[in-house]
This record gives C-alpha cells, sequence and structure tokens, in this order.
C-alpha cells in the first residue's frame, strides 16, 4: 500500500499524469481481488502497464476501446469492479455509445480513467486532443466525473472512484510535473468543492490543471491588491450547488477555469446553477475556444486561449476596473 509522505507527494507532482494512477491502481488490484483492470494497448502511457503482473486482473485489449467497454460492463454484471483507460478522446469520444448505452444507462460499477485530457497531446494533433470529455460525460445520467488538481488529489481521487458504487470517470490533464496543492493530511470526498484560497474582490473557481494557473494569478493579483478566492473543483459531478452559491453570494465576479471545452463543462455547470438559483454575480466561462484547435504546444495552447496566469490576471483586473 502506497505511503503517502512528503517525498511520495513530490515524487507524484513530477510525474503526475502516470505516477499517482499507477499507484492507486496498483494499490486497488493488491487490496481487492474484484477489481480488474483493462487497457487498450496504451497501459504503459496511461500508467497501468504495472499491473500486468497481477494474474486475472490485467487485460491489454489492444486498440479495441469499444470492446474494452463492453468487457468491463461484462465484469461489473458478474460482481467486479472494472478500472477500463485510455487517452481521453479514445474512451470518451470512440466507446461513448458503449459508455452511454451499456455502462451509465444500466448504471453498471465501472470506473474509466481518461488521461491526455485537453490540450496534454501538444503536437500529437487534435486527433489526440481532449477538449469536450467533460462536456460529455456530464451530461451521462448516473456518471460521476473528476478532474483532479495535482498528485495526491489524482491518488485520493482514484481509491474514492474505485470504491465509489456507480459509473465513474476521471480525466488526467496537465504537463507531466506539476504543482503540489494538497499535503500529507488531505482527505477527499467526492462531493465536495475545496476553498485553497478566500478572497472577495472575485472567485476562481477551478478543475484539474488550472487549478495551479488559478492560485498562481491569485498570488500575482494579491500584489496587486486585489484579493480572490480560488476554489478546487476536483468533483465536477455531482456538483455541490449550495458551496457555489455561497462564493457567488460573497462577490460580484465568479470565473470558471477549466481545460475543456467553454461549452458546457463546469463553466456551463456553474452557469446552470447560477442562472437558476444565483445571487446575480457576474460569471466569465474561461476555457479551450470551441474550436479545433491547431497542432501547438501545450502552453501555446492555453496561450491562445487565454489561460496563462498572466492572461487571467489581466482578465480579472479589466473587469473590476
Amino acid at each position: 500500500m502506497t505511503e503517502i509522505t512528503k517525498d511520495k507527494i513530490t515524487e507524484c507532482s513530477k510525474n503526475w499524469h502516470k505516477g499517482p494512477v499507477s499507484d492507486a491502481v496498483i494499490d486497488a488490484v493488491e487490496s481487492n481481488k474484484d477489481v480488474v483492470v483493462l487497457a487498450a494497448d496504451l497501459a504503459k502511457a496511461v500508467g497501468v502497464y504495472e499491473c500486468y503482473t497481477y494474474e486475472g486482473q490485467y487485460f491489454n485489449l489492444g486498440i479495441c476501446e469499444q470492446n474494452m467497454i463492453g468487457m468491463a460492463g461484462g465484469l461489473a454484471k458478474e460482481g467486479k469492479i472494472p478500472i477500463a483507460s485510455s487517452f481521453v478522446p479514445f474512451i470518451a469520444l470512440r466507446a461513448l455509445e458503449q459508455i452511454r448505452t451499456g455502462i451509465a444507462n444500466m448504471n453498471l460499477n465501472v470506473k474509466l480513467i481518461g488521461t491526455n485530457a485537453g490540450v496534454r497531446g501538444g503536437k500529437a494533433g487534435s486527433s489526440h486532443y481532449g477538449l469536450e470529455d467533460i462536456t460529455i460525460m456530464r451530461s451521462l445520467p448516473n456518471m460521476t466525473v473528476l478532474s483532479p488538481s495535482d498528485g495526491l488529489s489524482m491518488y485520493k481521487a482514484i481509491r474514492a472512484m474505485i470504491d465509489y458504487v456507480g459509473p465513474s470517470y476521471l480525466r488526467v490533464g496537465g504537463l507531466p510535473v506539476m504543482p503540489i496543492i494538497y499535503k500529507e493530511d488531505f482527505d477527499f470526498e467526492i462531493g465536495k468543492i475545496y476553498a485553497l484560497r478566500e478572497g472577495k474582490d472575485a472567485a476562481l473557481v477551478a478543475t484539474g490543471p488550472m487549478v495551479g494557473r488559478a492560485l498562481e494569478a491569485a498570488e500575482i493579483l494579491s500584489g496587486k491588491g486585489i484579493e480572490v478566492g480560488v476554489y478546487d473543483v476536483i468533483t465536477i459531478k455531482p456538483l455541490d450547488k449550495e458551496f457555489l452559491l455561497n462564493v457567488a453570494a460573497g462577490t460580484q465576479h465568479v470565473y470558471t477555469l477549466e481545460e475543456n471545452t467553454v461549452l458546457g463543462g463546469l463553466g456551463g455547470a456553474v452557469a446552470e446553477i447560477m442562472a437558476q438559483h444565483g445571487p446575480g454575480a457576474r460569471l466569465k466561462i474561461l476555457g479551450l475556444k470551441d474550436e479545433f484547435m491547431k497542432i501547438a504546444s501545450y502552453e501555446d495552447q492555453l496561450e491562445k486561449c487565454g489561460l496563462l496566469p498572466d492572461q487571467i490576471v489581466a482578465t480579472v483586473q479589466k473587469d473590476l476596473e
């Protein structure tokens, strides 16, 4: 079983898109014989390859994502806890019909892990970008959607997802090296939003890798005399409505930040709540543009969408003038 220490957290932050996934899945396989890991020819890239030594608990099905989901559903029907993984465009898009009809519709206890979320694919091109998975997965009834922000929250969220009964999807994005946000005593709970910083001038409601960017922006803004709150939405569905309404009631400006299309993702979920129940704070959705992203580096893609810390700072400053 993985021991959560300061050194382990540092190690995970340096290889966050594989290290925490591997640790969490191996711990689950070792502690529960009903956990079965499924891969679709990307086991090493996703971080589940080390499970191959556990006979009967690991299957690499090749480039057959739709079949992988079908097998996961069958295993769940027999009382197993399948974990199916691949890059976001291949699991959330290519296998969507199977997930929708064979998993979500039947409310089966299948765990899905999508890596290379957002524009993590970089120069691999648009076929390897996962721009809309939050939008898609949160639209499926019964589906829980998770988007961790650092190595420790990744590990904890995967373990919680495996223990949770019901279909679940967890996305992994960002660069291999990520900032450390949580300490050893972090206790993750599905459905909870985490306040990382308080401030009344504006609220930055972020998810996934954008949480680290939001914290950077908040620090810069503080140096300019602007105090903003930063809130980590690891659980996008179910979303903590009461928490969000309390945040919106305490400021006039709410910003959502995500590495997902601006249509229907975290921003859409927050907008739905604020439009129906909110106290009137202004909402601005910051995310990936509604377009097919051309090939570029990860940082260049974020810059095109106004998601770098300095750009976030400029956006907030302009709105507060």
